[in-house]
């Protein structure tokens, strides 16, 4: 019985040779494992899509806060250029 180590990268040691053999003790080419050979990619999609999402909901919050204020602004100033005295019962005037 014959014990295979040869071709797991995790079994090398830093100072020995890692270059793994086949039974018959040929070398073979090493074969890189599909996690390293892929080029993830999720990172970049979502180091980009939610600042970006979160700058445009910003953007489009301050422009609505904006225009609210802007109307109740204009809604006060067209009451008091109406004239109107509201009178709401408040007894201690400002």
């Amino acid at each position: 019985m014959q014990e295979q180590v040869s071709g797991n990268p995790g079994l090398c040691v830093s100072s020995k040779s890692c270059k793994p053999t086949s039974t018959d003790g040929s070398k073979s080419s090493p074969t890189p494992s599909s996690s390293s050979e892929k080029s993830n990619k999720l990172p970049i999609i979502l180091g980009t899509t939610i600042p970006s999402s979160m700058i445009s909901s910003a953007i489009v919050a301050f422009i609505l806060h904006h225009r609210r204020k802007k109307a109740a602004i204009a809604a006060i100033t067209a009451g008091q250029a109406a004239g109107s005295n509201i009178d709401d019962g408040c007894l201690i005037c400002c």
